[in-house]
């Protein structure tokens, strides 16, 4: 292989963890191989739950790069733009050459914008992922002369291999993106770093937090299928909102129901972090359903049980088909605590290994048996919940 380029791409360009880090070490890679190129930007479209697409802009002369995530909005706003460089990229799929100091600009502002800033000469590839342009690719020159034909040759003689190793940086962004999304930060990594044989896992102390939605059985019987998922995420959002901000992972969606964990070295401090996290989310839902009530939406309400104890965390299922969650006595009893909020009128219930280790009274609500359970369980309530 004697394009020094394409052998820095394919041997080192493919060990980059990002498409940041990529671009700057390949704007590196292309000074020593005597293309200067002074600016880059690589944009490429990608399969994401809040992003459309991903871009990187780097100006080696500043020193500084630009980690853009498109969202769906902006993407949409920005496929309007018929006149653009990454638009006629992605369309025509053929390259763009600019000479920006002869005055070319395509009729397109941002290339006006680059005249303006300094450039001198402008182009542009685009990326193809398995046989499909997905992105493109643009290099920006400050020399007065701009680029020569053989560095425009140097260029076009890497995109193939770019193309290949933009693909594969950003699939490992997607796939640990999409597991974080699905299994949540902690279990999606875990998974992401390889820990995917069945029954392999750990036992973890952590507070529990099982949440369910109020009616939602006689509600989903009696709404049309869009308006039940569009109620669903919207108490849903406000939920997991309050349970991040607190630090706890959301593992699993059940239906109308979530469960999440909250971990700490001190059972006080993962307990009072899954408390917040329930006040918090019954107060955001209160706010969400004053909202949805002017505009004839209905937001049912949210039972939230909260217990401390010991789960075994890891891969259970089929060989064919795994999930990675929490499993054991102290989730079923998180679960059944839960379970008495409608019948209490109570928003949020706990038990008292979870009241124990926040080393503060609660109201107690008396002693129920709960199913599966062998003995009756005192279960407790925040005042500010009542």
């Amino acid at each position: 292989m004697n394009d020094p380029l394409t052998r820095w791409l394919l041997e080192e360009g493919c060990t980059h963890k990002s498409m940041g880090d990529l671009v700057e070490a390949f704007c590196a890679a292309l000074h020593k191989a005597g293309v200067p190129v002074d600016r880059i930007f690589l944009g490429t479209v990608i399969p994401h739950p809040q992003a459309a697409g991903v871009a990187v802009i780097y100006e080696a002369l500043k020193d500084e790069r630009r980690d853009i995530e498109i969202d769906h909005q902006r993407f949409t706003f920005m496929q309007a733009q018929t006149s653009t460089p990454i638009r006629y990229l992605l369309t025509r799929a053929i390259e763009l050459r600019a000479r920006l100091c002869q005055g070319e600009v395509r009729g397109m502002d941002d290339l006006r914008e680059l005249k303006a800033d300094g450039y001198t000469d402008f182009i542009g590839f685009p990326l193809t992922f398995m046989g499909q342009t997905a992105g493109g690719v643009t290099f920006c020159s400050q020399r007065p002369e701009g680029f020569t034909e053989a560095q425009i040759s140097a260029l076009q003689s890497a995109i193939p291999a770019l193309s290949a190793v933009a693909y594969l940086v950003i699939q490992r962004l997607v796939q640990r993106t999409l597991l974080c999304a699905y299994l949540g930060k902690d279990a999606g990594s875990r998974v992401h770093r390889g820990q995917v044989h069945r029954g392999q896992g750990a036992t973890v102390r952590a507070a529990i937090l099982f949440a369910d939605m109020r009616g939602f059985t006689k509600l989903s019987s009696e709404q049309p299928r869009d308006a039940v998922l569009e109620i669903l995420n919207a108490v849903f959002e406000v939920t997991v909102g309050a349970i991040q901000e607190q630090g706890g992972q959301v593992l699993k969606f059940m239906g109308d129901g979530l469960l999440a964990t909250f971990s700490s070295p001190l059972d006080e401090n993962a307990c009072a972090a899954a408390e917040r996290a329930a006040i918090a989310a019954q107060t955001a839902l209160s706010k969400l359903g004053e909202t949805r009530t002017t505009e004839s939406k209905i937001t049912p309400g949210l039972g939230v049980g909260l217990h401390l104890g010991d789960v075994v965390y890891g891969n259970i299922g089929a060989p064919g088909r795994l999930d990675f969650t929490v499993i054991g006595a102290a989730v079923n009893l998180a679960a059944r605590i839960e379970s008495v909020c409608g019948k209490l009128d109570e928003k949020i219930l706990m038990s008292p290994d979870f009241v124990d280790a926040l080393n503060q009274p609660r109201r107690s609500c008396g002693e129920f048996d709960l199913k599966g359970v062998p003995h009756p369980v005192t279960i407790f309530a925040p005042e500010i919940c009542d």
